[in-house]
C-alpha cells in the first residue's frame, strides 16, 4: 500500500512536490502551493478547498513548508493551522522551516521565522526540519527561489526526513502493537499450560 502524503505550501512547494514524487515514486504526493502566501493565508486557503478535508484524512503524512512570506509573530497562525490540521488528522506532521536566501532582507526575516518555528514547535508534536542548511547553493537572480537543481536537493533532504518520520510512525502504530499482541499471546498460553 502506498504512502499517502499531503503537502502544503507557498511558492517553494510548486517545484518541491514533483521533486518529491520523483524521489518518492512509491508514495502517492498530493499538495497545494500557493505562490507568495504566508502561513495565514494557506490556512484560510486551505479551508477553503472543498477537497482538502479528504486529502487531510486520507494522509499517512502531511507535509508543511510556510513561514518564508510571514511578517512578525506568526505563532499565533501556526497554531490556529496546526489546530485545524489535527480536527481532522491524527497524521504526523513534518513541517519544513523557511530557506536560506542570499537576498539579505528575505534572509533576516526568514532566519527569524525559522528561530520562531523551532521554539514553538518543540512543544506541539510536530517534526520541525531546518531547512536552511540544505538550500545554500543553486539560488536563481532573486536570491530567494532556487534553480532546477537547487530544488532537487532540498526535496532529497526533505524525501529522507519525511521517511525517517513514517517508519518511526508505522512502528508506533504496527510494530508496537503486533508485539504486545504476541506477547500476551504467549502469557496466555504459558498459564494455560502450567
Amino acid at each position: 500500500m502506498p504512502l499517502h502524503i499531503y503537502a502544503i505550501g507557498d511558492s517553494h512547494m510548486q517545484a518541491l512536490g514533483p521533486a518529491l514524487q520523483k524521489l518518492m515514486p512509491d508514495a502517492v504526493i498530493m499538495y497545494n502551493a500557493w505562490p507568495g502566501y504566508s502561513t495565514e493565508r494557506a490556512m484560510k486557503a486551505l479551508a477553503l478547498l472543498p477537497y482538502a478535508k479528504a486529502r487531510l484524512q486520507s494522509a499517512d503524512v502531511i507535509v508543511v513548508e510556510l513561514g518564508g512570506n510571514d511578517f512578525g509573530d506568526q505563532s499565533g497562525v501556526r497554531e490556529d493551522l496546526l489546530w485545524m490540521i489535527r480536527e481532522v488528522s491524527h497524521a504526523p506532521i513534518v513541517w519544513f522551516g523557511p530557506a536560506h536566501a542570499t537576498a539579505a532582507e528575505v534572509a533576516a526575516r526568514h532566519n527569524q521565522q525559522a528561530e520562531s518555528q523551532r521554539e514553538q514547535f518543540e512543544a506541539w508534536r510536530v517534526h520541525w526540519y531546518d531547512s536552511r542548511p540544505w538550500t545554500h547553493l543553486d539560488h536563481v537572480a532573486d536570491g530567494v527561489h532556487f534553480t532546477a537543481t537547487g530544488y532537487a536537493k532540498w526535496a532529497a533532504y526533505m524525501a529522507g526526513m519525511i521517511r525517517s518520520v513514517t517508519r518511526a510512525a508505522l512502528v508506533k502504530r504496527v510494530v508496537v502493537p503486533t508485539v504486545a499482541v504476541t506477547f500476551l499471546g504467549l502469557v496466555w498460553w504459558w498459564l494455560r499450560r502450567g
